[in-house]
């Protein structure tokens, strides 16, 4: 049997890696896998919204807005 590679993220990634893989991947969610492979979440888009909602204003905020509005309209592409 093939295994087939599935986009996910760690816990310890941040959230900028996690938007990227997002937006690469052209989905919507990820599972957070640990260092054993076992799934302990899942990150979506909505959350990383919720946050840059919460941050906005920080000096340095872990998302921000605008790259949320380009990740959700990479995700949103056709694909061909």
């Amino acid at each position: 049997m093939a295994a087939t590679l599935v986009a996910h993220c760690h816990p310890d990634d941040t959230l900028a890696q996690a938007e990227t893989k997002l937006a690469t991947y052209q989905v919507r969610r990820l599972p957070v896998i640990d260092d054993s492979g076992a799934v302990v979440g899942v990150l979506s888009l909505d959350d990383l919204a919720r946050v840059a909602v919460q941050q906005r204003g920080a000096k340095r905020p872990s998302v921000k807005s605008r790259e949320i509005v380009d990740t959700l309209a990479s995700v949103t592409e056709r694909r061909m």
